[in-house]
């Protein structure tokens, strides 16, 4: 993620993120003589010179800022988990699925290039269907010892 640092009469703050800079952009709170730097930049230039440089550094555009909203969540993450409901209540085979979907989903929620939510799901995915997997090999078990008793 890229950071900012912004300065206005010899005053510097941030690191900040590039989102908030475009909403202190379109407040008004950075004006086109604020300094900016960021790394990778050989100096601290003004949002003027930046845009004027064709905008190598910050795109002007503002971003709208969705507070309310949290990260995308992980489709798998949630297969995981309505597979390992539902492998617990009918389906055999779900329980199966929740644990595959379930590892799926935390790889992808840990690649992903972007905050991704559903860790929370993918994990309570996975005990249920390790839990209808460990219930299944249970029963199975003792229906074999049931059935070796009685030879």
């Amino acid at each position: 993620m890229v950071q900012w640092f912004y300065g206005q009469n010899g005053v510097h703050a941030g690191p900040i993120a590039e989102h908030e800079l475009h909403v202190l952009i379109s407040n008004g709170a950075v004006t086109p003589e604020t300094m900016l730097w960021r790394e990778g930049m050989p100096a601290w230039l003004t949002l003027r010179e930046i845009q004027a440089g064709g905008g190598i550094y910050l795109n002007t555009v503002p971003v709208p800022s969705y507070p309310m909203y949290g990260p995308q969540t992980s489709g798998l993450a949630i297969a995981s988990l309505v597979c390992g409901a539902l492998g617990i209540l009918c389906a055999p085979l779900l329980g199966i699925a929740a644990v595959i979907t379930g590892h799926l989903a935390l790889g992808q929620i840990d690649r992903a290039p972007y905050p991704m939510g559903g860790r929370g799901l993918a994990i309570a995915g996975l005990v249920l269907g390790y839990l209808f997997l460990a219930l299944t090999l249970f029963w199975i078990l003792r229906v074999y010892f049931a059935m070796a008793s009685h030879r």
